[in-house]
């Protein structure tokens, strides 16, 4: 039996060397409405890759399913423009209804 990766859980114990470098680096989302039957979540880290370039993180899917949902990266050169694109992508999904 598979089990579930808490994303909240998994945030929180990201290694600085691999993941996200501070707090305002990793953000969960989540839009909940029980009426549409509605449960989604958006994670995005700052992560560095192994060339020392730095990768906006984006993971989403629906809340409680036993897959794994989806993953996307975008690498960038600076560490400043991948947060510039996670606060970009924060706000987006933010005006859509998610909330953390």
């Amino acid at each position: 039996m598979m089990q579930q990766l808490d994303l909240i859980d998994w945030l929180a114990g990201q290694d600085p060397a691999t993941g996200p470098a501070d707090a305002e680096t990793a953000v969960l989302l989540q839009r909940i409405d029980p009426a549409r039957n509605m449960a989604r979540y958006y994670a995005f880290t700052v992560e560095r890759t192994l060339f020392g370039e730095y990768a906006l993180v984006r993971r989403w899917g629906r809340i409680g399913s036993r897959g794994s949902g989806q993953m996307q990266s975008t690498v960038f050169a600076y560490e400043g423009d991948a947060t510039l694109a996670l606060d970009r992508q924060r706000r987006a999904k933010v005006r859509r209804g998610y909330a953390a």
